[in-house]
């Protein structure tokens, strides 16, 4: 078979939206991204991403004022990993945005 390489981007409102990255081969997917963003004082956040980079399927949470954490999924299969990711936003969107913004309030406060 013959990889094919799609990106494309969702709304989920108009200030919430997901990036999603896939190459495929046939139904098997070898690489995926799927990455969450806010629009917060006038910028696009990166709030969580999911991905396959360094071989493992895992999630990015990020935070305004420090270090983003970085932890395994609980699976190994590319397929499940990038449909639970999609699931996971979309459900929890709004709650992930507020728990960033709560950090911006608990960090420091002021400017982002």
């Amino acid at each position: 078979m013959t990889k094919q390489s799609k990106t494309y981007t969702h709304f989920l409102s108009d200030e919430d939206r997901i990036t999603v990255r896939q190459v495929k081969d046939g139904n098997t997917i070898l690489e995926f991204f799927v990455r969450y963003e806010a629009l917060i004082d006038s910028r696009w956040r990166k709030i969580t991403s999911y991905d396959n980079a360094h071989g493992y399927p895992h999630r990015h949470v990020y935070y305004p004022h420090r270090s983003e954490y970085i932890h395994a999924m609980n699976t190994i299969n590319n397929n499940v990993a990038f449909t639970e990711a999609q699931i996971v936003i979309k459900k929890n969107f709004i709650r992930m945005k507020e728990s960033y913004i709560l950090s911006i309030r608990k960090e420091g406060g002021g400017e982002l």
